[in-house]
């Protein structure tokens, strides 16, 4: 049995948006898994430094999938940039498409 992970709008398998020097990306390893296996997805941001970000909070259940781990958001320094990424590891235990909607980022300057 398969599960299937559809990854929409801001969180697409690999997305780029670009808005007045922020980029965000959205990674994950597959877009199919068992039942049980491991889904690793990565989300990047690269903003000024001048931006802060309200970043999502995403909890154990997102959206039908569980979240097995989060790793620490990490910050580096990047050509007078800040890019900031955290890693997730999701698994699901039925059958079926899962899809992932948007999540909200607030930038602030």
């Amino acid at each position: 049995m398969h599960l299937k992970l559809i990854v929409t709008s801001l969180f697409c398998v690999i997305a780029a948006l670009s808005l007045q020097g922020q980029e965000i990306q959205l990674a994950a390893d597959t877009n199919q898994a068992l039942i049980g296996e491991r889904i690793n997805v990565l989300l990047l941001i690269k903003a000024d430094k001048s931006t802060t970000i309200d970043w999502p909070q995403i909890t154990d259940n997102w959206q039908g999938l569980e979240v097995l781990a989060q790793s620490p958001k990490d910050t580096l320094e990047e050509s007078g940039s800040f890019v900031y990424r955290q890693g997730f590891s999701l698994t699901a235990f039925d059958t079926g498409v899962y899809k992932i909607d948007s999540v909200a980022l607030v930038f602030q300057r």
